[in-house]
């Protein structure tokens, strides 16, 4: 809930004293170790990126198999973990650019309801 505007918004955090953009955002900067309020936010969702590394998983359940994962790099410095969608395994490679989508990341069984999450896919 604390963070659900960074989650939800896909917002980081730009260091004003060094520059590093890191999210999720912490209480101080990973790389200089500034405080939060040097943090600016930075909306990651309309950034441009590319794969860094990526792996396709057919040992883990996923409902389009395989699953797709590994780093993005964006343009503006951060580097996450992401799942890749909507791939075609015969263009897909280091270097493809990608645009971030706000998909389903699971369905809670218990209380019924979709969990939303940003996800990483080849720009069309």
């Amino acid at each position: 809930y604390r963070s659900s505007d960074q989650v939800n918004g896909f917002v980081a955090g730009k260091c004003s004293s060094c520059g590093q953009v890191q999210f999720p955002q912490l209480a101080y900067c990973v790389e200089c170790q500034a405080p939060a309020s040097a943090l600016d936010p930075l909306c990651l969702a309309e950034e441009t990126a590319r794969v860094l590394t990526f792996t396709a998983d057919g040992l883990t359940f996923h409902p389009s198999p395989p699953m797709y994962m590994g780093f993005a790099q964006f343009d503006v410095g951060a580097r996450l973990l992401m799942e890749f969608v909507d791939v075609d395994p015969d263009a897909f490679d280091v270097g493809t650019a990608l645009e971030m989508r706000f998909r389903i990341k699971e369905r809670d069984e218990t209380r019924g309801y979709y969990r939303y999450f940003w996800k990483a896919a080849p720009v069309a």
